[in-house]
């Protein structure tokens, strides 16, 4: 049966509009406009006065793992379960392996025990501990056959999880090669040893000095040195639950210096502050890196979109009888928090409150980890995603309380909170139902219908996951809505084939007459040419067939412009240029060739598709085109190309795709 998500608001990460949104078989099958006489026959949410949200992605958590003595108190269950409430539709656990495990086969294990059990979609990081020998490293690889986009080394807990900086070498390497993202929880150990030590031997090692046991040098520290490894061994790495603005400043130079380098943080991290560990129970708090001052906070806040591109919760749900066994050294209580279904409202109450845009909780907590860790289908309700979405009441007010975590504790307890996530619906079901305020009910779904499932691999991208297209009621959608739809899926346009991308949420204009392609840099001659010029030139016809790495194509595409080389030669290239940069007009998309690459005579910079001039979804009026790299280098609008000494790191490399785009089949 149909499901309309009626009268809403829809908020994407470019940008909010209204509109219905309309589910058929598990996908958003279109953005409907919203029209009151428009009959309906099948189920209807009401989301009048709402906002429509993505459902969440919580990229870290840790659900019934065993730490040292002590085990959380959740299991895929229980854990899936709060996470519905909270918002979040999809997760990504660790598999940490036991003892004579390598890490496809720790995967593995993970996946049965959650199979069943979990009422949303799941998948898994894989994780090596204590050794990187060489069974560990091969199991990098089978991890990542088996949907582990990434692998998880940690630089602190000697004995337990710990890895020498050679190992976590070798494992970057690996990773590498696999095109595996690395995780890295960043602390030096032997700092945090030589602190908790000194506050042991003077009798202060309880909770109320844990911010001293774990000091903030030994953070950035550590980050320091395994961001320098990702530059020699060319690994993309993303520093976990980072803490301090100081390690964002740092994730912001290596990605200036070309590193794949990127980094999250925790709602826990941005809310509270050092003064916990004075409160009563203080061991509630302890977590690892420790909660640092109001004033890391704010720098964090800062650091939100820029070097740190997700929230996650880092979930841990330790009870406070765990806590308390160890309360008067700080070293020995379990470290985390719980927090899967506390993460998404306190982000939505943040941007109810102004402390950021709506959108960006989208993109923090749904679109870039969707992204970055190749989640098929999640981040956004544009035509063909996967039909995971939640209801906002944004005029409800309360304080957190009534969780349903396994634990008898929330560090955010009685914490006021603006808006209400009344409703979740996941892979088209309804899974959470209760607007105006009313008792919340859990629908699970039938064990015939499972909702969860392991989230598939698709790295570098998220991909379209089947062939839906727009479908629309009455006059289509609102004129406006098109400038809204974001990358990196848009609408299925009819007739060619072809899917709508924007980085920016727009399509720029252009006029005839004021247009020009600048071409510039390391060169004799300066260029800027018009749309005439360019077509008085000798025109060149490339066909092939047209990949995207989300998985479609378009065969035998037929591309008219002029050559690269012909432009290069007629602006009189230096020996010094190693690379051309081309830039987008959308003000936000550049991408790099080397010059070898730039110099073959089928990259072009395209007039015409199909022997008609280019439409605006595709580039209009000049895009580039290199027939054997995948459709991301392909700049659209293009109004600039400048000679470099040098390629750096363009605008999707920047985000964790390969640099090397050339398909391989």
């Amino acid at each position: 049966m149909d499901t309309l998500v009626r009268g809403g608001t829809v908020v994407l990460e470019s940008g909010s509009f209204r509109a219905d949104v309309l589910i058929r078989n598990g996908k958003v099958a279109g953005l409907v406009q919203q029209r009151k006489s428009t009959p309906f026959t099948g189920q209807v949410i009401d989301a009048a006065g709402a906002l429509v949200l993505p459902g969440g992605v919580d990229a870290h958590t840790h659900i019934g793992i065993t730490f040292g003595e002590f085990k959380t108190r959740d299991d895929f269950a229980t854990a899936t379960r709060a996470a519905a409430f909270g918002g979040t539709t999809s997760l990504l656990e660790f598999a940490f392996p036991e003892p004579g495990e390598d890490p496809g086969e720790a995967v593995e294990r993970r996946i049965s025990q959650a199979s069943g059990r979990a009422v949303i979609d799941f998948g898994f990081h894989a994780a090596i501990v204590q050794r990187a020998d060489a069974d560990a490293l091969a199991g990098i690889e089978r991890a990542a056959k088996l949907g582990a986009p990434s692998v998880k080394v940690f630089t602190a807990y000697r004995g337990l999880m710990m890895l020498e900086l050679g190992d976590i070498l070798a494992v970057m390497r690996e990773a590498a090669r696999s095109r595996s993202l690395v995780m890295v929880h960043a602390e030096t150990e032997a700092i945090v040893e030589r602190a908790s030590g000194e506050l042991r031997e003077r009798g202060i090692a309880d909770a109320r000095h844990h911010a001293q046991a774990r000091p903030a040098i030994a953070e950035l520290d550590a980050a320091r040195s395994v961001l320098r490894l990702a530059r020699e061994s060319g690994a993309t790495i993303y520093l976990v639950h980072v803490t301090l603005p100081e390690v964002a400043e740092e994730i912001g130079k290596a990605r200036t210096a070309g590193v794949r380098a990127f980094g999250e943080t925790c709602p826990h991290y941005l809310l509270l502050d050092e003064s916990v560990y004075t409160r009563p129970h203080g061991e509630r708090f302890v977590c690892s890196p420790p909660i640092r001052s109001a004033e890391a906070a704010r720098g964090l806040w800062r650091s939100l979109g820029s070097e740190l591109t997700g929230v996650h919760s880092d979930h841990c749900c330790f009870d406070r009888a765990q806590k308390k066994v160890h309360a008067s050294d700080s070293t020995r209580i379990p470290p985390g928090l719980p927090g899967v279904e506390t993460r998404l409202p306190l982000l939505i109450s943040a941007a109810l409150s102004g402390r950021l845009p709506m959108n960006e909780v989208v993109r923090l907590c749904s679109s870039e980890p969707a992204r970055l860790f190749g989640m098929p289908g999640k981040g956004s309700l544009l035509p063909g995603m996967d039909a995971d979405l939640i209801v906002v009441d944004p005029r409800r007010r309360g304080r957190v309380n009534g969780l349903h975590m396994s634990t008898d504790y929330s560090p955010f307890e009685g914490m006021a909170i603006r808006g209400g996530i009344e409703t979740v619906v996941a892979g088209g079901q309804l899974l959470v139902s209760g607007r105006r305020g009313a008792f919340r009910t859990l629908h699970p779904p039938a064990p015939t219908e499972g909702v969860s499932r392991p989230i598939g691999r698709r790295l570098f991208l998220a991909g379209l996951a089947g062939g839906a297209g727009v479908i629309v009621f009455g006059d289509g959608l609102p004129s406006g809505l098109r400038s809204w739809l974001e990358g990196p899926l848009g609408e299925l346009s009819p007739g060619d084939g072809f899917h709508f991308y924007s980085v920016t949420g727009s399509i720029p204009s252009w006029d005839r007459a004021r247009w020009r392609l600048t071409i510039d840099g390391l060169v004799d001659q300066p260029l800027s040419l018009g749309i005439d010029d360019l077509l008085a030139a000798r025109q060149q016809r490339v066909k092939a067939d047209f990949h995207c790495v989300s998985g479609w194509s378009v065969s035998g595409v037929s591309w008219l412009g002029v050559s690269v080389p012909t432009l290069l030669e007629r602006a009189g290239v230096r020996p010094a240029a190693r690379a051309l940069r081309f830039e987008s007009a959308d003000g936000a998309y550049v991408d790099f060739l080397d010059m070898t690459t730039a110099q073959q005579p089928e990259v072009i910079v395209a007039l015409r598709l199909a022997d008609a001039p280019l439409s605006p979804e595709r580039g209009a009026p000049a895009r580039l085109v290199v027939p054997f790299y995948y459709g991301y280098k392909g700049v659209k609008w293009l109004r600039r190309i400048t000679a470099v000494d040098s390629a750096r790191t363009g605008y999707w490399e920047a985000r964790g795709y390969d640099a090397d785009a050339r398909i391989r089949h």
